[in-house]
C-alpha cells in the first residue's frame, strides 16, 4: 500500500531558514531497498562451479539462478522458462505449442490476454496451472470461478506427496484467496512458517525468499521484506519480480533515485521489460507527477493494450491530473474487461488520496472495499485517509475493520491505536481552531494555543482571500513518534509537523530524549506555516501545486529571510542552479543535493513574492483560482500573468540579479575583480593577493558601501573580543545596512552596548537578532528583562510570551511571563500562564495559591 504525503514537516532544514520540510515516510532500517547490481550469493556460486554436476545439470542451475546464456537453453520448456523469466513475453519460445501450456498461460496473463490464456488450462489439475488458472479467471473478473480455481490449487499443492514448487503454488493461491474472499488473519503467518520451512531445505532455491518478500511488504514489514527479496535476487540474477518489489518499496519510500536504479535493473535483464515502466508510472504518481506517468504507461498500453495493473494506474493519472470524466470513463473500460473487480477503483483511489483528493478517493476506496469485502487493502487506506481528513469517527471505523481483517497490517494497527488514543484526548476550542493533546502535561500548551491562533488567522485568510469553511484540527503529539504514526501509520519519521488540509498535526515543543523529542520551537510561528497549506489546499480544492503552497507558506512566516538562506539563494544564482518551475516540485520530494528542500522552500517564497510585486497580490489569488479548477500551472501562468513558464522564469532571474545586489551579495566590483586589478597594478603571480591596511582603506574611500570590504575592515579589528570604538561601530551600521541579512554587526553591537550599561542602545540590535530566532528564547528573555527595567510592559510582555512560545514546558519562563502579565495588567494571561504552571509543577504548592488570588484579582475587575 501506498502512503499518503503530507504537506508541510519542520525538521532539521528549519536551521538553514525553511520553516517546513517535506514528509517522507521510513526507510528500510538496512538503508536503501534497492541494490547498485545484482551479485550472485557465495553459496550459489559455488555450486554453479561444482565439478560434481554435470553439464546438463549445471544448465539447469544457471537456468534457476537466472545465469544462463542460449547454449543452457536445451528445451522448449527451457526456452519457454527463460523468456517467462525476463518477461520477454513477445518471445517465440512461448508461443511454441511444444513448451509447457501452463508457462505459455502464465504469459498471456502477464500480457494481459487472460481470455486467451484460458483454453490452454482446460482439464489442468496440477496445483500450477490451477494458480495460473485462478489468476486468468481474476483478470477477468470471474470471480467465484478464481476462487473455485485457487481452492484447487491449495488443495493440489498441499498433498503430503506434492512436491517442492506445487507447495509454493498453493502458498501463492492462498495469498490470492486472502484478496478474493478474505482469509483468517493466521493464514499469513502459516504461509511465511510455510516459506520458512522451504527455505530452510534448500539454501539455494530463490522462490521461497521471494515469495516470503512479497507477503513481508505487503504488510508494510520492510526491512524483513527487502532482506529476503535482496536473498531472491542473489539466487536468480534475472528475477525482475524481486527487482520490480524492491523498486516499489523505494517508492513508497520517496526513495526515487533507489527506484529509477531498480528500473535500470529490470532493463538491463530485458531492454523492453515491461515491469520497468510500470514501476517508472508508479513512481512518477507517487510524486504527483501524472503527466510523466501518462506518457510511460500509454507506451505500455500501446504494447499491451489489456495490461490491467497499466490500465488502473493509467485511470489514476488522469484522476491526478483532476480529470474525473476521463478516469471514470477508463475505470469503466476496466470493468468491461473485468467487471466487479476492486483492482481499478483501489489503484485510483489511493493515489487521489496521495493528491489529497478526499471526497473523491474515499467513494473509490469504498466501492473497492465493497467490491472485495474480504480484502484489507483498501479499507486500510480509506481508514489512514479518514484520519488525513480529520474525520476520527469514520477513521476508527474503517481502522477496526481492517486490522480485523488483517491484524498483521502493521500500518493500519499503529493508526488505529492513535485513533482510539485521540478519542480521549483533552479539547480546547476558539473561534477558529480546536485544539486536542493527550491529557497532562500537554494541557500547558494545548490550552494556550486556541486564543493564540485565533488571533493569528485573520493575518493569514485576509491576505488569501479564504477562510475555511470549518474549524481546524490542531493535534498536540507528545512526542515524535506519536506524531510519526499520526503522518504516516509508522513510527519512524523524525520532522515536528504537517499539514493534511483540515488537520494539522505537530510535535510538542520541548527538549528531552532525542528519541522522543526535537527540542523547542515556536510553535506559533511552525503553525502559521502549516495553516497556510490548510487555507491553500481547502481554497483549491488541494489542486495546488506543491511549490506553491510551500512558496506561500513561506512567504506568510513573520520571520525574516535568514542569512544562511541569502547565501544559499546567492550561490544558486551564481552558479546558475535556480530551479525552474518542473525542478522545484522534485526538489521537495526528490532532492539531489542535501541544500535542495531548503533551496525550494526560500526559491519558491522568493518567487511569490515577485509574482506579488510584478503583478499585485490580485494575481497570486487568481492563480488559486485557476488550480482550483484543476487547471495545469501552464496554462494557469498564461492566463493569470500573460508569460510561459520560460518567460516567467526569465523574468525572475532578474527580479533576482535585482534583490541580490540590494541584499548586498553581489558587489560591484567584485572582490574576483580588485584582486585581478590589483595582480595587473603589481605584477603579482598568480595565486593569493595580499590586500593590506592601506590599500584597503584606500578601496574602501573609493567605494564605501563594498559589504565585502566592509566586512573584511571589520573582522581585521575586530579580533577575539575587542570592543567596537566609533569608527567601528560606524563601518559596523555601514555593513549592516549594505547587508542587512548578515546577524553578525547586530551580535557584535548588542554586546558592547549591554557591556556599556547602554540597554536601551542594546535593545534594536537585540530585536534584529530576536526577530530570526524561532528556536532560542535568549534574545526574547534578555528584551523583556529590558523592557520591564524601562517599564515598558507592554512591549516586556511581548517580549516575554515569545520566549515562552519556545519554552512553553519551562516553569520558569511560564513564571516570568506570567508576572509581566499581572505588571502590565493582563490578568487573563497570567490567569493561562499559572493555570499553566498548575499543570507543569502540580506538588508545588504556590501555583495554586497564585491561580486562586489571580481569580481574585479577576472577580473584583470592574465590569467592562
Amino acid at each position: 500500500m501506498l502512503r499518503a504525503q503530507w504537506i508541510g514537516g519542520i525538521g532539521a532544514i528549519r536551521a538553514i531558514g525553511a520553516i517546513a520540510a517535506a514528509v517522507a515516510i521510513a526507510v528500510p532500517a538496512s538503508g536503501q531497498a534497492v541494490p547498485a547490481k545484482a551479485e550472485l550469493a557465495p553459496s550459489v556460486r559455488m555450486a554453479l562451479q561444482s565439478t560434481a554436476v554435470s553439464d546438463t545439470e549445471r544448465a539447469a542451475l544457471r537456468l534457476r539462478h537466472g545465469t544462463w546464456d542460449d547454449g543452457d537453453l536445451l528445451t522448449p520448456a527451457d526456452r519457454a522458462r527463460a523468456a517467462l523469466a525476463t518477461w520477454d513475453l513477445d518471445a517465440d519460445a512461448l508461443g511454441d505449442p511444444a513448451a509447457p501450456a501452463a508457462l505459455r498461460a502464465e504469459a498471456l496473463v502477464r500480457a494481459g490476454r487472460p481470455a486467451d490464456a484460458l483454453p490452454l488450462l482446460d482439464g489442468a489439475s496440477d496445483a500450477r496451472g490451477l494458480l495460473v488458472r485462478a489468476l486468468a479467471l481474476d483478470a477477468l473478473g470471474r470471480n467465484a470461478e478464481a476462487v473455485e480455481a485457487a481452492r484447487r490449487a491449495k488443495a493440489a499443492g498441499e498433498q503430503d506427496d506434492a512436491a517442492r514448487d506445487a507447495r509454493m503454488d498453493a502458498i501463492e493461491a492462498t495469498a490470492l484467496l486472502a484478496r478474493l474472499e478474505g482469509r483468517p488473519a493466521r493464514d499469513w503467518q502459516a504461509m511465511l512458517d510455510a516459506l520458512a520451512k522451504l527455505r530452510d531445505a534448500d539454501q539455494l532455491d530463490p522462490r521461497p525468499r521471494l515469495l516470503e518478500g512479497r507477503l513481508l511488504v505487503e504488510k508494510d514489514r520492510f526491512e524483513d521484506g527487502v532482506a529476503a527479496l535482496r536473498e531472491a535476487l542473489a539466487r536468480d540474477l534475472r528475477c525482475g519480480e524481486a527487482i520490480y518489489l524492491l523498486g516499489r518499496v523505494a517508492v513508497q519510500t520517496f526513495d526515487f533515485d533507489g527506484a529509477r536504479q531498480a528500473s535500470a535493473l529490470l532493463l538491463a535483464i530485458d531492454r523492453d521489460h515491461p515491469l520497468a515502466p510500470l514501476l517508472d508510472a508508479e513512481a512518477s504518481l507517487q510524486s504527483r507527477d501524472a503527466e510523466t506517468a501518462t506518457k510511460v504507461l500509454d507506451v505500455l498500453l500501446a504494447r499491451f493494450p489489456g495490461h490491467r495493473q497499466a490500465m488502473a494506474l493509467r485511470s489514476a493519472a488522469d484522476g491526478m491530473t483532476f480529470d474525473m470524466e476521463t478516469m471514470r470513463s477508463r475505470l469503466g473500460d476496466l470493468d468491461a474487461l473485468m467487471p466487479g473487480s476492486p483492482v481499478g477503483p483501489f489503484e485510483a483511489g489511493r493515489f487521489l488520496a496521495l493528491g489529497r483528493q478526499y471526497d473523491e478517493a474515499a467513494e473509490l476506496l469504498g466501492e473497492a472495499a465493497r467490491r472485495a469485502p474480504g480484502w484489507s487493502a483498501p479499507v486500510a487506506e480509506l481508514g489512514l485517509l479518514e484520519m488525513q481528513s480529520g474525520r476520527d469517527g469514520e477513521a476508527m471505523t474503517a481502522l477496526r475493520r481492517a486490522v480485523e481483517l488483517d491484524p498483521y497490517d502493521q500500518r493500519a494497527r499503529h493508526s488505529l491505536t492513535l485513533v482510539e488514543m485521540l478519542a480521549d484526548w483533552k479539547r480546547f476550542e476558539g473561534t477558529h481552531f480546536v485544539v486536542r493533546c493527550k491529557p497532562g502535561i500537554d494541557e500547558a500548551l494545548a490550552a494556550w494555543m486556541p486564543q493564540a491562533l485565533d488571533a493569528m488567522q485573520g493575518d493569514v485568510t485576509v491576505w488569501l482571500g479564504h477562510l475555511p469553511a470549518r474549524k481546524t484540527v490542531i493535534e498536540l503529539h507528545p512526542d515524535h513518534k506519536s506524531l510519526a504514526v499520526r503522518i504516516t501509520g509508522m513510527p519512524w519519521i523524525h520532522t515536528i509537523a504537517a499539514s493534511t488540509g483540515p488537520l494539522i498535526a505537530l510535535e510538542a515543543p520541548r527538549e528531552g530524549a532525542p528519541q522522543l523529542h526535537l527540542g523547542t520551537f515556536d510553535w506559533l510561528e511552525v503553525l502559521r506555516h502549516e495553516f497556510v497549506h490548510t487555507v491553500t489546499l481547502e481554497q483549491t480544492r488541494n489542486r495546488i501545486p506543491h511549490w506553491f503552497t510551500e512558496a506561500l507558506a513561506t512567504r506568510l512566516e513573520t520571520k525574516p529571510r535568514s542569512w544562511e538562506t541569502v547565501q544559499m539563494l546567492a550561490q544558486a544564482f551564481e552558479s546558475d542552479s535556480l530551479f525552474d518551475l518542473d525542478a522545484i516540485n522534485w526538489a521537495f520530494v526528490r532532492p539531489k543535493k542535501k541544500t535542495d528542500r531548503a533551496q525550494a522552500y526560500a526559491q519558491g517564497a522568493w518567487m511569490a513574492e515577485f509574482i506579488e510585486k510584478e503583478w499585485g497580490r490580485d494575481a497570486v489569488l487568481r492563480l488559486l483560482a485557476e488550480y482550483r479548477e484543476g487547471r495545469p500551472e501552464a496554462r494557469a501562468f498564461a492566463e493569470v500573468l500573460g508569460v510561459d513558464r520560460a518567460a516567467f522564469m526569465s523574468r525572475f532571474r532578474a527580479h533576482a540579479e535585482r534583490d541580490l545586489k540590494s541584499w548586498g551579495m553581489l558587489a560591484e566590483p567584485s572582490m574576483a575583480s580588485i584582486v585581478d586589478a590589483i595582480r595587473a597594478e603589481t605584477g603579482a603571480a598568480e595565486g593569493t593577493v595580499e590586500i593590506d591596511d592601506a590599500r584597503l582603506d584606500a578601496l574602501l574611500a573609493k567605494h564605501p558601501a563594498h559589504p565585502d570590504l566592509l566586512e573584511l575592515w571589520l573582522r581585521r579589528r575586530l579580533k577575539g573580543d575587542a570592543t567596537p570604538d566609533a569608527a567601528v561601530a560606524a563601518r559596523l551600521a555601514a555593513y549592516s545596512e549594505a547587508r542587512p541579512a548578515d546577524p553578525w554587526p547586530h551580535r557584535v553591537l548588542a554586546k558592547a552596548r549591554l557591556a556599556d550599561g547602554d540597554q536601551a542602545g542594546a535593545v534594536p540590535h537585540l530585536e534584529a537578532l530576536d526577530a530570526r530566532a524561532d528556536n532560542d528564547a535568549n534574545f526574547a528573555l534578555e528584551l523583556a528583562r529590558i523592557e520591564r527595567a524601562r517599564k515598558n510592559l507592554p512591549r516586556a510582555l511581548e517580549h516575554a510570551t515569545k520566549a515562552a512560545r519556545i519554552m512553553a514546558y519551562d516553569p520558569a519562563t511560564r513564571e516570568f511571563v506570567a508576572a509581566i502579565a499581572v505588571e502590565a495588567g493582563d490578568l487573563d494571561a497570567a490567569r493561562m500562564h499559572i493555570q499553566a504552571l498548575v499543570r507543569l509543577e502540580p506538588s508545588v504548592a504556590k501555583h495554586a495559591q497564585r491561580l486562586a488570588r489571580i481569580d481574585e484579582m479577576i472577580a473584583k475587575r470592574p465590569k467592562p
